[in-house]
């Protein structure tokens, strides 16, 4: 179930190869095995996790912003997959996932299928397979609005794998990152920590398929993370930079878009400086969806605008944003808030912004604790 959550698969199966839509709500029926086998015959107790009570408010917010919002039908599809995809999957996996083999075992399994993946999506590239989306699983975002196979110009083909959305695969492969390594640094034989490391760089080198920027800060993020957790010492930083790179040198077009982020210092750049340079005019609009966001929420503070709207207010609120600081860029249709945060705040309010940290923060502060925990008596498991 896990394997089959995590790769997307049952949505594959309902949008490439006409498989009903309940399919797709249905997979996660065999973990109620399990959780029968515990909570019946072995009489254990139901699990509930710290972050529940945020996510119940973060669900109350969406409910109570979707009864004020201009389209509530919208609204309440949302909430119908965030129950249903969401909420309960989260329950009824915490409640299964009760030993540490068993948590070893699904974290294994979600990076070796990460690293599949990614494996799919860098043969496709390499040999430039952008005709096919072997079954569903590797899909193409080519450049431009009339990209096509056979007019790719340029730009940069990008691959967002079963996701079907560039950004959101590199998002689903860059949090398996840090797994990986984990996995490698507590292995007990040469052949796992392998397995394991060469699952991290395969699904890096999948990450540069997609030429997603933010996953590239998010990993960068990631190894002053590592720095300050201890696990990343100085005598590691030349195989870091060796793989980095090794990763640009095989994904130039990478490294390309990389460089364009240098224009995050020019955004309001004088014109009478000379030209900017790097992707102006893509951060432009990055920074005016972020604020309109922002706006929304001024607007909505409480619940925001309702679940899955801020595209459709997007318009509105781009024409608000004025910034001496940043120059400002609007897009044609709608928008995404292209910011987590930003876009919780316009869509669920305060309230919702409150739940959503709160279940994020209660699960990461429950890590560190069991890390610090087990640091001496079982530092893998730490």
């Amino acid at each position: 179930v896990i394997a089959a959550l995590y790769s997307n698969a049952a949505a594959v199966a309902i949008r490439d190869h006409g498989m009903p839509v309940f399919v797709g709500y249905a997979f996660p029926a065999p973990l109620l095995l399990p959780l029968a086998y515990y909570l019946l015959i072995k009489r254990r107790p139901v699990v509930l996790s710290p972050a529940l009570p945020f996510l119940i408010v973060y669900l109350l917010a969406m409910l109570l912003g979707g009864a004020t919002s201009r389209n509530a039908e919208i609204a309440f599809e949302q909430v119908f997959e965030f129950i249903t995809t969401g909420l309960i999957v989260f329950i009824i996996v915490t409640n299964v996932l009760r030993t540490e083999s068993l948590v070893r075992a699904a974290t294994w399994t979600v990076v070796l299928i990460g690293a599949g993946m990614s494996a799919i999506v860098v043969y496709q590239f390499i040999t430039a397979s952008f005709g096919g989306e072997f079954l569903g699983f590797a899909q193409v975002n080519f450049p431009g609005r009339a990209g096509s196979i056979f007019n790719i110009g340029d730009g940069l083909v990008r691959l967002s794998g079963p996701i079907g959305e560039v950004n959101r695969f590199a998002q689903v492969l860059v949090v398996l990152v840090p797994l990986g390594a984990m996995l490698a640094a507590s292995a007990r034989t040469w052949r796992l920590k392998s397995l394991a490391l060469g699952s991290m760089i395969i699904t890096l080198a999948g990450v540069a398929t997609t030429g997603s920027r933010g996953a590239a800060l998010a990993v960068a993020v990631l190894m002053v993370a590592f720095f300050l957790l201890g696990h990343l010492r100085i005598r590691h930083l030349a195989l870091v930079a060796l793989l980095g790179i090794g990763l640009l040198a095989a994904f130039p077009q990478y490294g390309e878009r990389l460089l364009s982020l240098q224009a995050l210092g020019q955004l309001s750049v004088d014109a009478a400086a000379g030209p900017a340079q790097g992707d102006v005019g893509n951060l432009r609009s990055r920074a005016t969806e972020t604020l309109a966001a922002l706006l929304a929420f001024t607007d909505h503070p409480i619940a925001g605008v309702g679940a899955g709207q801020f595209p459709t207010y997007y318009q509105q609120y781009a024409r608000e944003v004025s910034s001496p600081l940043i120059d400002t860029r609007i897009d044609i249709g709608t928008r995404e808030a292209h910011n987590l945060f930003t876009d919780v705040l316009a869509e669920t309010g305060i309230v919702g912004f409150l739940g959503f940290m709160g279940a994020t923060l209660t699960v990461a502060g429950g890590l560190l604790r069991s890390r610090k925990r087990w640091k001496t008596e079982r530092p893998g498991l730490s």
